[in-house]
């Protein structure tokens, strides 16, 4: 699957589909984390990011750590057609049409 990142529209139109909601957030090919940084400052907890590239998940971290909030956020490199999302609140997924 490629990398298309979200733009900050996409990623402003993915937290207004989520308002007045609350409780933990999976985003499924997390890409670069842009989703699950802004929901976390947004108050989502947890908010974990599922990617199975590890550049995209090494990347994550670097903003996650460069913004501050390395603690709040988490990523994990697996495979989102594995994931236990039986924990999550709210699921998020912004893939390429073809998946």
């Amino acid at each position: 699957v490629p990398y298309i990142p979200a733009s900050k529209r996409q990623v402003q139109n993915v937290m207004t589909l989520l308002k007045s909601r609350s409780g933990g957030l999976a985003d499924l090919g997390s890409g670069d984390g842009r989703i699950v940084l802004e929901a976390s400052q947004l108050g989502f907890s947890p908010a974990v990011g599922y990617e199975l590239n590890p550049w995209l998940l090494w990347l994550a971290r670097f903003h996650a750590w460069k913004t501050r909030n390395y603690g709040r956020v988490s990523y994990r490199r697996e495979d989102l057609w594995k994931v236990d999302l039986s924990g999550y609140k709210n699921i998020t997924v912004f893939l390429a049409p073809s998946v």
